[in-house]
């Protein structure tokens, strides 16, 4: 119907203000799609530890990085909850960006474990210390997560080095 319109009057005024509307429609049915997203993640996130072994905790001032698969691959749309090292309350959630890429929002400085989901692969989980920054004395550096198809002793893992694609995949 609107376009019809368009055809018979096609002045700059009514174009202008038709490409507005389209523009205004098209951002808010995308503000919905991520808040349900969101909602969505935390939801279904839930605490799980299958770590034989604990690592040592990863130390940053700012938690953010990027999830991909071990081809180095980025996992969007993968669900990351951060809870409290004793109580195992969830604190904080997001979902990785189509690059992978996550990011955690004012944190404050205290000891956590940082759980990522995501359908058919292992849960990743590692302990992670945010640290108040004291004049720039703790170098931040991004948490990448490693995910790994879902087996026997092989599970997924987060640590601060960058995903590198091996020769031959």
């Amino acid at each position: 119907m609107m376009i019809a319109w368009l055809i018979r009057r096609p002045g700059r005024r009514r174009l202008r203000k038709a490409f507005a509307f389209l523009a205004l429609l098209i951002t808010c049915s995308g503000l919905s799609v991520a808040r349900q997203e969101k909602t969505t993640c935390s939801s279904e996130m839930k605490y799980e530890n299958h770590n034989q072994i604990d690592p040592e905790p990863l130390t940053v001032r700012d938690l953010k990085g990027q999830v991909t698969d071990v081809a180095a691959v980025p996992i969007p749309q993968a669900c990351l909850g951060v809870y409290t090292e004793t109580e195992r309350k969830l604190i904080a959630s997001t979902t990785s960006d189509e690059s992978g890429a996550y990011k955690f929002d004012k944190i404050r400085p205290g000891q956590y474990r940082l759980v990522v989901l995501y359908r058919g692969f292992c849960t990743a989980n590692t302990g992670i210390v945010i640290a108040a920054n004291v004049l720039g004395s703790i170098r931040n550096r991004p948490v990448y997560v490693h995910m790994r198809v879902r087996g026997i002793d092989d599970c997924s893992y987060a640590d601060h080095t960058r995903p590198r694609i091996e020769n031959g995949r």
